[in-house]
């Protein structure tokens, strides 16, 4: 298999089995996709507020001091 992220003919994103990392055997039907302005986060945790731990994504310098 490829072992770089590549596109099919359609536009869909392929990700090799090796670059998964802690997304390999999550189930498909789990995955949350984010927009993280002009990127993507494909996910495996379940919506903001209830995962285990917080996790923050993004640019600190959009945030304010009194943000």
């Amino acid at each position: 298999m490829a072992s770089e992220l590549s596109f099919t003919s359609e536009g869909g994103l392929v990700i090799p089995a090796a670059k998964l990392g802690k997304l390999k055997g999550t189930d498909p039907s789990q995955l949350r996709i984010v927009d993280l302005f002009d990127d993507l986060l494909i996910s495996p945790h379940p919506q903001p507020g209830l995962r285990p731990q917080p996790i923050l994504f993004g640019d600190l310098r959009l945030f304010h001091v009194a943000d």
